[in-house]
């Protein structure tokens, strides 16, 4: 029956995409997760900092300020996002991103307390509506790669970071909300369905104090850059 169930879900995902990306053997995950973080205790640090300061944050109490000193601080210097930020659009991002959070604050604070890996398929298809508003509220702020990153540093654990490469190895086209929450289903059916691959991304979110969301994307971003799929 188990079987029936995960064929079903493959099947699913190989209609969504256009490209069927197959993630790797416990083993071979484990070995490109070490290798990479080996000697990047400094990035690993700012890493866990910006999710440490995150989680201080109240939604509904947020203000410009907060947004620019970690959120912004994370998307510029973690994230890498300074074309996007600062382009002549983006002006005043921040105070609009304050009075975003501040709005979907109730469904926001909900979501953070969640954990996508030990969430039934059914339980995230009802929350479908409360993410794709979460995401769409980021995006015509943000665009997408820099909402996928923000939400992420907000709820390490329940939405996973993209940016174009990564979307390309999922064979996912659009970036639109109805696109990002076909992404949370495929990275769920695709990483936590197989025990042992989930019971791997635990230990090593354990030993390293990195979400299973961030291991996910370090590998996808080493197999985009290598197109290796």
């Amino acid at each position: 029956m188990l079987v029936d169930v995960l064929s079903r879900s493959f099947e699913e995902i190989r209609k969504a995409n256009t490209r069927m990306f197959r993630p790797p053997s416990t083993k071979e995950f484990e070995r490109r997760i070490r290798e990479h973080l080996k000697d990047k205790e400094a990035a690993i640090s700012l890493y866990l900092r910006y999710v440490m300061e995150a989680s201080q944050i109240e939604s509904r109490k947020i203000e410009e300020k907060d947004v620019k000193r970690v959120i912004g601080s994370f998307l510029l210097k973690w994230g890498r996002m300074s074309r996007v930020l600062k382009h002549p659009r983006r002006i005043g991002w921040e105070r609009l991103l304050a009075v975003r959070l501040r709005e979907i604050a109730g469904i926001l604070d909900e979501l953070k307390e969640k954990d996508l890996a030990k969430l039934k398929m059914e339980e995230l298809d009802g929350l479908a509506e409360d993410i794709k508003r979460c995401y769409l509220a980021f995006r015509k702020i943000l665009g997408p790669t820099s909402a996928g990153k923000a939400l992420h540093i907000l709820a390490p654990n329940f939405f996973p970071l993209w940016d174009a490469r990564i979307r390309s190895l999922y064979g996912i086209k659009q970036t639109d909300e109805r696109a990002y929450f076909r992404f949370i289903q495929t990275v769920k059916k695709l990483w936590f369905f197989d025990e042992n691959l989930r019971e791997c991304l635990e230990g090593l979110e354990k030993e390293f104090k990195i979400s299973k969301l961030r291991l996910i994307d370090i590998y996808c971003w080493l197999m985009a850059r290598e197109d290796r799929f």
